[in-house]
């Protein structure tokens, strides 16, 4: 008895079949290596900014303030302190600041601590919890993730940061010792009572992923159309 179908309907449904698997097979696929691709692409970015960076910090210790303390140093008294110049810290979220005013990327940087001098600086749970385990893992030197903040997807590093030296301690040792100007700007309870090779700040980068990944989805959508519309 014959089918309810000939055998050229089938081998039509079956082939349909075949290249709607083939289709979701190829937009998964895509959709896949646009996010990879995304990805990449924010982690590069994000080392770009870390090591441009750090050869500001760089700069700041090895050429300009040891020149300038050369020059102004017999005529600074020791309570003298101008964060313009001897804190690449402090220049570097100076800089940042002007860049965002300059260019709308919406970028996260930050060299964060527990109780840090400046209150922009403090770090969150996330980035307290990086900052103890590097105490405790001294080999720990990178942390990468994609974390969702407010529902939106980020590409976020966090690297260790400087260890504490002897020479820091003119600054984060004890206030007594601490130069009169710093004091009076930022108090005496903030970033005190720092220990010789204690890692006391990370680098803390994120970069936004939701345009990439929305581009992503949108490729997808256009492509599951032709698709459908070749299968058609």
């Amino acid at each position: 008895m014959a089918g309810p179908f000939s055998t050229k309907t089938y081998l039509a449904l079956a082939l349909g079949l075949l290249f709607a698997i083939l289709s979701i097979v190829v937009v998964v696929l895509v959709n896949s290596s646009m996010r990879r691709l995304a990805l990449t692409d924010a982690e590069l970015a994000a080392r770009m900014l870390l090591d441009h960076n750090l050869a500001i910090h760089t700069y700041f210790s090895q050429d300009l303030k040891p020149k300038l303390f050369e020059r102004l140093g017999p005529a600074t008294s020791k309570d003298y302190f101008e964060p313009v110049w001897m804190s690449s810290t402090y220049a570097i979220r100076k800089m940042d600041g002007y860049f965002h005013h300059f260019n709308q990327n919406p970028y996260y940087y930050k060299e964060c601590s527990i109780n840090a001098r400046s209150p922009e600086n403090e770090a969150d749970d996330y980035e307290k919890a990086f900052l103890a385990n590097l105490q405790s893992n001294p080999t720990l030197t990178t942390k990468s993730a994609i974390r969702f903040l407010d529902g939106n997807p980020y590409f976020t590093l966090l690297r260790r940061g400087e260890a504490m030296e002897e020479s820091c301690l003119r600054c984060h040792g004890s206030p007594e010792q601490a130069p009169g100007d710093l004091v009076r700007q930022y108090g005496p309870e903030r970033s005190f009572h720092r220990r010789v090779e204690d890692v006391i700040q990370a680098i803390s980068i994120r970069i936004p992923l939701s345009e990439a990944f929305s581009s992503a989805t949108r490729l997808s959508f256009y492509l599951s159309g032709l698709l459908m519309l070749a299968l058609g």
